[in-house]
């Protein structure tokens, strides 16, 4: 990605969040700095890189399935990869990220509408796809105005007969030395004085939060090797 401005983003290798039912989505900002952490390993325990890139955005996408393989009501099976979908849309789109959110809405209503149809409004199956495709996205980028923004959000089936959707704003804010865990479906929100504290606080959560999954058995999330005292650094970027 070019290089133009000061803004960057980190993605952290991070952990399970308490039952596994969610992805951890961790961000914090110091000064021109955005970190953004979560999982790097899947309930298959298959290595992901859940980070998505336009030209001047990074796109945090989460959903229970990344990749599904559909036995359509004619008998024909067909695999569906989302992200390798996402990474197409979003290439070479070079936008304010309130575009670029209204861009991943639309894809992502147009896809899922597209498979939904093929079954009736009462199927089960139609019920079990929608619901595995809930997705939240975090979007870190350039404002209309040129400064850095943060935008999160869910993206829903309302209505499963006319296949209609609703879009959930989790924040559109983030401040100096402020984290916001967008895990589990809430908001939490701690403080953090410099870089070194910010980097120490988001590591301490999802240190708990493994901790916490640990405790029912679940190791899918596990962190990778640790290197300098943290989690290892999967990607850096310059926004």
């Amino acid at each position: 990605m070019p290089k133009r401005h000061r803004a960057a983003a980190v993605l952290l290798a991070a952990l399970l969040t308490t039952n596994g039912d969610c992805t951890p989505l961790i961000v914090g900002r110091s000064g021109h700095h955005i970190f953004v952490a979560t999982n790097s390993i899947d309930t298959d325990g298959k290595s992901r890189c859940k980070l998505h890139f336009a030209k001047r955005a990074v796109i945090l996408w989460a959903t229970q399935a990344t990749s599904m393989t559909l036995i359509w009501p004619d008998g024909h099976k067909e695999t569906v990869d989302f992200e390798a979908a996402i990474n197409s849309r979003i290439r070479d789109v070079d936008e304010p990220i309130d575009v670029l959110q209204e861009i991943l809405v639309q894809d992502a209503e147009d896809r899922i509408r597209a498979m939904l149809q093929h079954y009736k409004a009462t199927d089960l199956n139609r019920t079990d796809i929608a619901s595995d495709l809930v997705s939240e996205y975090v979007i870190v980028g350039r404002e209309r105005n040129g400064f850095i923004g943060v935008r999160a959000f869910t993206l829903e089936v309302s209505d499963l007969r006319s296949i209609t959707f609703k879009v959930r704003e989790i924040t559109s804010k983030l401040h100096e030395g402020e984290i916001i865990d967008y895990s589990q479906g809430e908001v939490n929100t701690s403080h953090a004085h410099g870089q070194k504290a910010l980097l120490a606080a988001i590591d301490a959560r999802l240190q708990n939060d493994n901790e916490v999954a640990l405790g029912f058995g679940n190791k899918a999330f596990s962190p990778p090797i640790r290197r300098d005292g943290c989690h290892a650094l999967s990607s850096f970027l310059s926004l």
